[in-house]
């Protein structure tokens, strides 16, 4: 018999915590400054602005699972390579990469 060595990734959402230092005459002031930079840029704004210090962290304890989803895969069996051999949706069906 073979040994294989494959992996399950599961998608979970997780929340990330930037850290800013802002020069504001007040506390409201400072949370407009980071509000228009998120409306402007969702995902990139704040790390933009020169208040982001480059501290992160991510807050595992905020984990939570995707729900089951038939239609988008939120669990997949793949390979060394990377390769998805399998998802959770409907129309999957197992991959053998050559």
């Amino acid at each position: 018999m073979k040994t294989f060595n494959l992996f399950v990734d599961r998608k979970v959402s997780v929340w990330n915590r930037e850290y800013h230092e802002i020069k504001a005459k007040s506390k409201e002031n400072a949370i407009k400054i980071l509000t228009k930079a998120i409306k402007k840029a969702p995902l990139t704004g704040t790390s933009e602005l020169p208040s982001y210090t480059e501290e992160c962290e991510t807050l595992y304890d905020s984990e939570e699972a995707f729900p089951f989803d038939t239609v988008h895969p939120t669990i997949q069996i793949v390979d060394e390579n990377d390769a998805t051999l399998w998802d959770n949706t409907d129309q999957s069906q197992i991959k053998i990469a050559q």
